[in-house]
């Protein structure tokens, strides 16, 4: 059953936020697999991108999704999926080790999908696509025999779905 809760953190500034949210969640959330930041998009540049990034450095998660469900990093099944690293054995929460790392890349310490606050088009994992199936069987034909025409044949029918459900 999912549950959502919200929790009021009284800082005095948009940084101060940022930084006590970050300790918030470390220190009083059980679980180390994975964290999500929705940040718009005028706190992605300048100095205001390098708060973010030393957030994101400071969260003990092994997953971050920036305005992205961090489940998707799962979906993906190349990037690394597991817990935060080096997790005590009396203390494992979210487990240790990790799966996935199509490129066996060593000594991972968390995988962060970056990404727009709102897309264009609807994912073609969200439910409310009527035409998921045949564009996930047109991806699998694409990763098999890649081609810029089977590209480019994916790309328009994705977007055609969209118009066709009036998006």
């Amino acid at each position: 059953m999912p549950v959502l809760a919200e929790v009021a953190l009284s800082s005095t500034s948009p940084t101060r936020f940022l930084h006590d949210a970050v300790e918030f969640v470390n220190e009083r959330l059980w679980g180390t697999l994975s964290a999500a930041l929705t940040v718009p998009p005028g706190c992605r540049r300048g100095r205001k991108r390098r708060w973010v990034g030393e957030a994101v450095a400071r969260l003990r998660y092994g997953m971050v999704g920036i305005n992205h469900w961090p489940g998707t990093l799962y979906g993906l099944a190349s990037p690394p999926w597991g817990a935060e690293p080096g997790r005590p054995l009396n203390d494992v929460q979210s487990g240790r080790g990790w799966v996935h790392n199509a490129y066996l890349l060593n000594g991972v310490e968390k995988t962060v999908l970056e990404g727009p606050l709102t897309l264009l088009t609807t994912p073609i994992w969200f439910p409310t696509r009527w035409d998921a199936a045949p564009l996930a069987w047109e991806t699998l034909h694409l990763c098999y025999r890649p081609t810029l025409r089977r590209l480019t044949r994916l790309l328009i029918n994705a977007l055609k779905g969209e118009a066709r459900c009036g998006i």
